[in-house]
């Protein structure tokens, strides 16, 4: 058959067409090939893409779809695979406002690493000692830490919450505390800790051997079994000034009332014109 010109152009054109067509066939997939990531071959009538070089060693049954780590299956043969979906971004959830704490006093020594407190709206909880610095303006490096926003009318109260009475909760004042720390016996009651407390121990408390018991037996010496255990007063030591000879002004006061300088004292709290035992930490 004589062909015209326009009719050798459409077989050509047809001839490069299936060319091309056998030429993008993904060839049968077969056991000891080796092949490279990308590779697209066909396998029971389903055409899957290498996702990492190997080799299908023979024996080995590492064929397209038992091997879901090597191969990806891209659907039936002949088939154009459909796109994955996106996957819906799960939103960030809002975090609740936590609950306020006491509100920060700019008068108030801050003496406990860890105190919390809340100032304009947001919490804060301090590194370290401090004796007034502003949480907002503390910054990353500050004394502060930011800790989140509050909510509630009312400031956080603390408490001791075993209504049941069946544990004890304890903490532990050193008298020294109140020199180079300042922090005082008051600093346990605005902290909140003293109403998460059943008792406090106290070091140290002045009982000593004496006549046959122990009694109290106010001293005022060094530590001496810290560096030398072995001497005769090893273990005895005290402060006396810190316990109950050092004046307290009002302000630094559990109850607002000021040590004098005249101890004994008179005190109405011991009955008329008797006077009060103790001033200092003990008072």
């Amino acid at each position: 058959m004589k062909l015209n010109k326009h009719s050798k152009c459409t077989a050509l054109a047809l001839a490069a067409f299936v060319a091309y067509s056998v030429s993008v066939t993904a060839a049968e997939w077969k056991e000891g090939t080796s092949y490279t990531a990308g590779t697209t071959v066909t396998y029971n009538g389903r055409t899957y893409q290498a996702l990492q070089s190997h080799t299908a060693y023979p024996g080995a049954g590492w064929t397209p779809s038992t091997t879901p780590t090597l191969w990806k299956d891209l659907g039936a043969t002949g088939e154009t695979p459909a796109p994955a979906p996106e996957p819906t971004p799960t939103p960030t959830p809002t975090p609740s406002p936590s609950a306020c704490f006491k509100a920060w006093a700019a008068s108030q020594v801050y003496a406990t690493a860890g105190t919390h407190v809340t100032y304009n709206g947001r919490n804060y909880r301090n590194k370290w000692w401090t004796p007034g610095d502003n949480p907002a303006q503390s910054g990353q490096y500050g004394v502060w830490e930011d800790i989140g926003a509050c909510s509630g009318d009312a400031p956080y109260a603390y408490a001791n919450t075993d209504p049941s009475g069946a544990h004890e909760i304890g903490g532990y004042f050193a008298q020294w505390d109140i020199y180079d720390r300042n922090y005082k016996l008051k600093d346990v009651d605005t902290s909140g800790s003293a109403k998460m407390l059943t008792f406090t121990n106290y070091a140290f408390g002045n009982l000593y051997q004496k006549n046959g018991g122990y009694e109290c037996g106010i001293v005022n010496k060094a530590e001496p079994g810290a560096t030398n255990p072995n001497v005769a007063d090893a273990g005895t030591g005290d402060d006396a000034w810190a316990d109950y000879q050092k004046n307290f002004g009002s302000s630094e006061s559990v109850n607002g009332r000021a040590d004098t300088w005249d101890f004994p004292r008179s005190d109405p709290r011991y009955g008329s014109g008797k006077a009060g035992p103790l001033k200092g930490n003990f008072n």
